[in-house]
Formats: C-alpha cells, sequence, structure tokens
C-alpha cells in the first residue's frame, strides 16, 4: 500500500516541534482549523491568512489550497494580490545563519519562547527558509566551535561594544534568571549569533583573541541560562564551547571559571563523582593564575560533591581548604560568581545538610541568613529550602512548613524553574507528614505557583 505523503502544514508544524493546539494558539486560529487543514480540507480565507503570516509562506508552499478550494479562489477578481515569499539568501554562511537560528528556536524554546519563535525569525528575515530545511547544518553552539578554530578585520569600536555588552549580561545576569530568562536567554543568543559570524569571517589574531573572549563569556552567559530553565544538555554545549575558547586564548582562569559551572550540572543530577572529575581538571591549572576566591569556590564546590557522597573527612577538608584561600584573597576578585564568606556558609549549610548533620546544618543556615544580602532573593530562597529540609529532619514540622512557606514566596517572586525544582525535591520530606493541614496549604501554594513558573519551566 503506498504511503500518504505528510501534508505541509503538519511537516511545517513538526519541524518547530509543536502541537496541533499550541500551533492554533500562536497563530490565532482554532483547533479544529488546524486538524482540518492537515487532512487537506478547506478552511477560510482568514484563517489561510494567519497560517500563512506565522510561518511566512504562501498558501500554495503550506498545503492550504486543494482543488476545492482552488474553485473558490477562482472566483475573487483576477488582481486579487497574493502572499509574497521574501527573498531568500543564498550564501552558505546565511543558509548557516538561517538554519542555526531555527535550531536554536526549536532546541532552546520552552513555552514561554513559543510566542517569540516566529517573531525572532522574522526579524532576521529567514521565516522562508523553512520551506528548505538544512537538515545536516550544524546548530549554533557547533558553528561556534568549528569558528573558533578558523585561521580568520573587525574595528575597535565594535570589539569594544561587544566587550561592553558581555560585562552588562554578566551584571545583571543574577537579577534576571527566573522570570527574564527566557527574555535574557534570546538576547544574549542574538550577540552570540553576531559574534560566531564575525569570527567565521578574516580577522587579525588581536581581533581574534579579543573576540573569543567575548563567545566564551557569552557561551558561558548562555550555559548559564540554559541550566537555571533546566537544559542540562544544551547547557552542556554551551560551555564546553567557552572551555574551547578559554583554552584558545590561553585564559586558565577562564578556564577553572567554566569546569566550575559545569560541575552543577552532575551536582544537581546527584552525579558527585562527575563533579569531581572536572574540579581534578580545575585544579591541575596553574595556580600561580588562579586568583585564591577563585580557588576557594571551586573547593567549596568540591565539598558539596563530598557531602553527596557522605565522605565527611574529605567535605571537611575541602571546607577548610574554601575558607584558607578566601582569607588569603582579595573580597569579588572572582569574577561573575559573587563568591564570598557568605556564601561560603550557605556550603557549609548544604554540606552538613547533605551529611545529615542536622543541628549543626540548622545553625550554618542561620548565620548564613542573616548575614545575606537582602538583595540576594534567589539565594535566600535557597537557605530556606535548606532550612526547612533539615527541620524535616529533625521532624520538627512546624520550622520546616513555615520556611517551606516563605521559600514559596521568594520563589513566587524570581519564578526559577531551578529553585523551584530544589523545592519540589525538599517536599517530598513532607510525604509523611501530607495530612497536616499546614503541608496542605504548601501543596496549595505550590498549586497556585505551578502556572506562574511552567511558562519558564520544562517538567
Amino acid at each position: 500500500m503506498t504511503k500518504r505523503p505528510i501534508h505541509p502544514l503538519r511537516a511545517m508544524r513538526e519541524h518547530l516541534n509543536l502541537t496541533q493546539k499550541r500551533l492554533a494558539e500562536e497563530a490565532g486560529v482554532g483547533a479544529q482549523t488546524i486538524l482540518r487543514a492537515e487532512h487537506n480540507k478547506p478552511i477560510n480565507a482568514e484563517s489561510r491568512r494567519l497560517l500563512c503570516d506565522y510561518f511566512g509562506m504562501t498558501p500554495e508552499a503550506l498545503g492550504l489550497v486543494n482543488n476545492e478550494q482552488k474553485a473558490v479562489d477562482n472566483r475573487r477578481p483576477p488582481d486579487t494580490p497574493a502572499i509574497a515569499l521574501q527573498e531568500i539568501p543564498t550564501s552558505p554562511i546565511a543558509q548557516a545563519i538561517a538554519q542555526g537560528i531555527v535550531l536554536a528556536s526549536k532546541q532552546l524554546e520552552s513555552a514561554d519562547m513559543a510566542h517569540t519563535r516566529f517573531h525572532v525569525l522574522q526579524r532576521y528575515g529567514l521565516a522562508p527558509h523553512l520551506t528548505q530545511p538544512l537538515p545536516d547544518a550544524p546548530p549554533l553552539w557547533q558553528r561556534l566551535t568549528m569558528a573558533l578554530k578558523k585561521p580568520t578585520e573587525l574595528d575597535d569600536m565594535t570589539l569594544k561594544h561587544l566587550e561592553a555588552i558581555t560585562r552588562d549580561c554578566w551584571s545583571v545576569l543574577s537579577d534576571m534568571l527566573g522570570i527574564f530568562s527566557q527574555g535574557m536567554l534570546n538576547y544574549v543568543l542574538q550577540r552570540l549569533e553576531v559574534v560566531t559570524t564575525f569570527l567565521e569571517s578574516p580577522l587579525s589574531a588581536e581581533a581574534r583573541h579579543r573576540l573569543a573572549r567575548v563567545a566564551g563569556e557569552l557561551a558561558q552567559v548562555v550555559g548559564e541560562i540554559l541550566f537555571d530553565l533546566k537544559e542540562h544538555e544544551q547547557a552542556e554545549y554551551y560551555y564546553n564551547v567557552a572551555l574551547e575558547a578559554a583554552r584558545m586564548i590561553k585564559d586558565e582562569i577562564m578556564q577553572a571559571v567554566i569546569l566550575g559551572r559545569k560541575c552543577f550540572i552532575p551536582l544537581y543530577n546527584r552525579n558527585a563523582q562527575q563533579a569531581l572529575t572536572l574540579l581534578q581538571e580545575a585544579h591541575t591549572l596553574s595556580p600561580l593564575y588562579l586568583p585564591e576566591v577563585t580557588r576557594a569556590w571551586l573547593w567549596a564546590i568540591e565539598a558539596e560533591a563530598h557531602a553527596l557522597l557522605r565522605n565527611e573527612a574529605a567535605c571537611q577538608k575541602a571546607l577548610d581548604m574554601s575558607e584558607c584561600f578566601l582569607e588569603r584573597g582579595q573580597p569579588g576578585n572572582l569574577p561573575y560568581t559573587r563568591f564570598n564568606s557568605t556564601t561560603l556558609l550557605n556550603y557549609k549549610g548544604t554540606c552538613r545538610l547533605r551529611l545529615h548533620q542536622t543541628e549543626l546544618a540548622i545553625q550554618t543556615l542561620h548565620q548564613s541568613l542573616l548575614r545575606l544580602d537582602t538583595t540576594r532573593t534567589r539565594q535566600k530562597a535557597i537557605v530556606y529550602i535548606d532550612l526547612a529540609s533539615a527541620y524535616c529532619q529533625a521532624n520538627e514540622m512546624s520550622e520546616a512548613c513555615l520556611y517551606a512557606q516563605e521559600a514559596l514566596y521568594l520563589i513566587g517572586q524570581i519564578k526559577s524553574a531551578r529553585v523551584f525544582q530544589r523545592f519540589l525535591n525538599m517536599r517530598r520530606q513532607l510525604d509523611s507528614w501530607q495530612k497536616l493541614p499546614s503541608v496542605k496549604s504548601i501543596d496549595e501554594h505550590i498549586a497556585t505557583l505551578r502556572p506562574l513558573i511552567n511558562p519558564f519551566w520544562n517538567t
């Protein structure tokens, strides 16, 4: 039996990883309209127009004009204009950029990005490229990796502008994560696209070095945002390309920081051994180049990894090393991680919690809470979650529920998928007490937060 060909509209919808319902919502038509069109049934002219506007394609290219519809359309006045396709650039770089943006839109989106996907494509004038997909074209992170290896003139003003953008991205990142993660991700990806395009063109050695540094920093920012969105695989891609850039320019500090950032992926997946492997690589970098605060931060991460493995002696040694380097270092000279004595207290509290040193964990977390900067809402929410978990270990349910509610209140402000997941992991400790009114109240609070956080969070 001959296999029935896939309808063009369905092919386009599946290419963008859309359900019929999602496409209907985004295009402004009814779900039944999509169903009818994909079964080659006629739809009204307004629905066709909306779908054509959405994809930037003609009705014929989308398969929206069947024989029955053509009969209706033939009754239109002959001068009725048809929807015109945009001119499609044909250069290899333009094609690669087009496919890179398409793949980024497809691979990196969550529900919130769905409403901006087509507008991003349209802004670049690339929506019609979807009629001729390039299945073998590499995604952005892969193109950047290849571009870094090319022996490829960029004026000084442009480079300074890109470097300023990178500093601005880091300065606002901690405040943007959560509720503004998707908007920030779109912004940084667009800048990284520009940097990648420059790297694919001829450059002087100095310009290439500076641009590679910018690429490495921006790729780290993308990795941080994707990690917060629980897109671990994509985050790792961007951390790896950032590491490639750092190695190319022989920046050992950047390498160490990237390796430290990568550790959080296995740590959140409770794969402490993988995190320790990455940390070992970071420790082998020359101590002559690594600031003490950088080393203190790496040792604090290592302490948490040992705590996950319930290795109390190794955990304490790592915490002692972290404290030693922190005392020798200058506060604030570790770029973008904001690691200081209060942050170390947070790590100590988390380690005590993982080691089931409950009383010591509660004491340390309370000390951290008292010293924590009031503007660090995200970190405060994490400390509240850990306190709730510690009080669960101590079977002090009234205190556990109190701090759980405080954490939920802050999560409602920041809307971070990562912090919300940490809370849900803690919530499992309350299962034995789920009939208590205070626990039921927490579950009701969770239910009200889910619709607010879900657009930023892939479950």
